[in-house]
This record gives structure tokens, sequence and C-alpha cells, in this order.
């Protein structure tokens, strides 16, 4: 699982990086081989980034059970911010039950006491490693993915969800690639790490006015400018989703984040039919 389209958080100099980084190096690692909590041996690690590790683990007690398990740095134990942002993320995931939404299966912490999340395993491509492969989607298959993202998000929004990070490497295509794409592509909404619970009366955000989290080539004006979301950030980033499907690009691709910000705020992205005059006029 890799990702090179690291999340940004502009104007404070922090970056905080998908759950989903580099390739898994070569070296051991302390987990692997150990059993958490009684129930998922550790096989091997998927890969690391930013924030943590990513591990594939079995079920000791359903044979036929995979799980992947994300566990935070060993730096992050004296960051109150970023454990609470980690169990924000799990509460945020495990509310949400539905076919295009990764499911969240159980939290704990390591005998070390870094807190995991264990989610079911899947099988396939993120979906900015699909569009390497094959630079874009027919118009079918960019409708049916964007069909099943606000099926998905829309049971997010009902239990007070918004996901603020949509981009292709949170979108994921389950299913055998080894021998090209499935003939229906079926996609889950990955990483609420940037989630954020409305409620009546009252919000639980750990970010404040003036800072802009999320990534700059997929997200909406209104957070670019580090004012408070709601579900309509989700509603814009699905629609640079699609945009970025069709045409092979991200709306707003600039040499540099804030760059990509300044473009985001002062302009309009190419139209999708001058970058792809063979597109149907509807598409």
């Amino acid at each position: 699982m890799s990702s090179s389209d690291d999340t940004q958080a502009l104007h404070t100099g922090d970056i905080i990086e998908s759950w989903r980084g580099i390739d898994a190096p070569e070296s051991g690692d302390d987990l692997v081989g150990t059993t958490l909590n009684g129930t998922y041996a550790v096989e091997r690690l998927l890969g690391e980034g930013g924030m943590g590790r990513v591990y594939l683990a079995q079920h000791k007690r359903i044979a036929q059970k995979r799980v992947a398990i994300k566990v935070l740095h060993d730096e992050f134990s004296g960051s109150a911010q970023v454990l609470a942002r980690f169990q924000r993320e799990a509460e945020a995931a495990a509310a949400i039950s539905h076919p295009n939404v990764v499911t969240v299966l159980d939290v704990d912490v390591t005998p070390r006491g870094m807190p995991y999340l264990v989610c079911e395993f899947l099988e396939g491509v993120d979906l900015s490693d699909h569009l390497k492969e094959v630079k874009r989607l027919d118009v079918p298959d960019a409708v049916s993915i964007t069909r099943q993202l606000c099926q998905g998000l829309a049971a997010a929004h009902a239990r007070g969800v918004i996901h603020r990070d949509l981009k292709p490497p949170n979108v994921f295509l389950v299913g055998d690639f080894s021998k090209g794409a499935p003939a229906h592509l079926y996609a889950k909404v990955l990483d609420f790490g940037l989630s954020r619970f409305h409620a009546q009366g009252g919000e639980q955000n750990l970010t404040k006015t003036g800072f802009i989290m999320g990534t700059p080539s997929y997200m909406a004006p209104e957070q670019a400018r580090g004012q408070r979301v709601d579900h309509r950030a989700d509603v814009y980033g699905l629609g640079t989703i699609l945009y970025t499907v069709l045409t092979g690009r991200a709306p707003f691709q600039e040499e540099t984040p804030q760059s990509t910000i300044l473009a985001l705020l002062n302009a309009e992205p190419p139209r999708p039919r001058s970058l792809m005059p063979a597109r149907p006029p509807h598409g």
C-alpha cells in the first residue's frame, strides 16, 4: 500500500501524512510474529507512513479472516493531540457501516502502550495507483465509482462524520488486479483520519480555524482558507476525484502546495474537454 500524495497542513508548517506511505521496508519489526490482544497474529509489515505502520495479521480463531492493523509510531506516545486524533479516526470510522466504507473491527493498545486500529484487509489497489497504470477511466467506470463513493459518504454524513481529505489515494478498488482491472470496479472510502464529528450544540474538533488541513489539489476553497467546513467539502472532493479519473490529472496541480492553494483560490481549472476533446459533452 503506497501513496506519494502526502496530506498537507499548511500555514503551520505541519505535515500530517497518510497512513499509507512508503512501501514496507525490508528490515524486521518488533510486532511481526507477535499476537495482539490474544486475537491478531501479526504476519508482516504492509507499509509505513508519517503517522504509523500498517500490518497484515491473521485472526487466531477465524482461520480465513485476515485484517489490517494500523499502529502509531512510538514517537507519538507523548502527543496528546496525535493520540486524540487517532482515537477520533477509530471512532469516526467505526460509527459508519456501509459496503463502500472500509470496516473498522477493533481498537486497542500494543504491549508497549501504543494504540492500534484493526480494519478489514482489502485486496486490490488504491485509485491513485490504478490511475498510474491506466491514466484515466472511461465514463461508465468513472460514474460508477463516483456513485459508490456518494453512497459511502452519505452513510458517513448521516452519522455526522465528514471525511475532509477525499483524494484518489483514499479510495480503494477491491478485487484481483493481477490480470488487469475487473469488469466492475468496486470502491471503498479509506482513512477518516482528518474527519470531524458535527453535533447539535457543539463540535469535537482537534483543528483550529486558520489551519489548512487536507490535500491542496483536492480540497475545497473554504478548506484552503482555513475556514470551518461541513459535508459540502466532501461533495467538492468527490467532484475533484471525478475530474481526475476522467482527465488523468487533478484540477489544480502546481509545482508547490502553496502555489496550488493560490490557484485553487484564484483560478478556474482547465475544462475537462479541453484536456480530452474526445470525451462526450456530458463527460
